[in-house]
């Protein structure tokens, strides 16, 4: 174990015996992906220590893909606020609360830094540390034991990482590490995965990160000319239903059954070539160190592209278009064998 010294927002000065870590960042599947090597980090200059994690109930899968997560404690934010009439809200949220306070942590990093996550990190038990009030993007920093000045231009993973170190006290030495492991689960029979596959990921929560349904029917069916078989991974029954008719304009093209996150890992993971919009599973992808297209239309890369791997091409940016003949250089680099 290491001893952390570091200056709380009380009189005096305290050293702690750090063993029990609390990370806050609750959503969304994006933002999650890029704290992962802010907790292979942590774990590598504390290697005895326990890391819990608190995250949406969505993503609850998620955390439990890094190894060195110990406990992940799931909050219903976004449910509650819809039911927040219900009795069954009131108990859930007892619930949470206990399992949420259950443990003294000694240190809590909320590297989120919104009104939702800060607040978790106060009712938390320990010593809370997270953005100061220039690095956040809401008046958060009063929350906070100890706040933390973070560049605001850098990547998120990036930022994140950084916050870390700097709360416990350690430099950043090595390049960002995902870490991610896979549980072998079953897959639906209709996808043959001894066979070339790409993903397509077409989807987004945002209109304005879309790319057009001609792009995606002219990538799909170049994809298929040059040996890859594409299978489009869907969120809910409305994106299943647009898939489908996308399906129907591309060439020997399936929509995979929509699946739980850790069946979805997998697919990806088993995937030859994943390209999609500004998804959260798109950074899953990357994450997973799959040769991966990120196709961005609305958000500036530099800050929350594709990150850590040698085998991911990011195209386009805030208001910028991405062509047919961006895609097929793009193949070139990452799967030349099939161009």
């Amino acid at each position: 174990m290491n001893n952390i010294k570091f200056q709380t927002n009380l009189s005096h000065e305290k050293i702690y015996l750090v063993s029990h870590f609390l990370v806050v960042k609750t959503s969304s599947l994006g933002d999650i992906i890029h704290n992962f090597p802010a907790i292979t980090d942590l774990r590598e200059n504390f290697p005895q220590a326990n890391i819990d994690w608190v995250v949406e109930e969505n993503y609850s899968v998620l955390p439990s893909l890094h190894p060195n997560v110990s406990q992940t404690i799931s909050v219903s934010l976004r449910r509650w606020r819809r039911e927040f009439r219900l009795p069954e809200t009131y108990r859930e949220i007892s619930t949470f609360l206990s399992a949420l306070r259950r443990k003294k942590y000694d240190a809590i990093i909320d590297t989120q830094g919104l009104f939702k996550s800060a607040l978790i990190s106060r009712i938390a038990r320990g010593p809370s540390f997270g953005l100061d009030r220039s690095s956040a993007r809401e008046p958060v920093a009063y929350f906070y034991n100890k706040r933390l000045k973070v560049d605001k231009k850098n990547h998120a993973v990036d930022r994140n990482r950084s916050l870390t170190a700097l709360s416990m006290g350690y430099q950043i030495k090595k390049k960002a590490r995902f870490g991610l492991t896979l549980s072998k689960v079953n897959l639906a029979p209709v996808l043959d995965i001894s066979k070339p596959y790409a993903i397509l990921l077409p989807f987004s929560s945002r209109k304005d990160k879309s790319w057009s349904f001609q792009d995606w029917i002219s990538t799909g069916n170049l994809l298929t000319a040059l040996g890859l078989r594409c299978v489009l991974l869907v969120g809910n029954d409305s994106d299943y239903s647009t898939a489908n008719q996308l399906v129907g304009k591309i060439q020997n093209s399936i929509v995979y059954p929509i699946s739980p996150l850790d069946i979805v890992s997998s697919v990806l993971l088993h995937a030859t070539l994943v390209l999609g919009v500004d998804t959260g599973l798109t950074h899953l992808a990357a994450a997973l160190k799959r040769p991966t297209i990120g196709i961005f239309l609305a958000t500036d890369p530099q800050k929350t592209g594709l990150y850590g791997s040698e085998n991911i091409v990011n195209l386009g940016g805030v208001d910028e278009t991405v062509a047919l003949h961006d895609i097929s250089k793009s193949l070139g680099k990452l799967v030349p064998e099939f161009t």
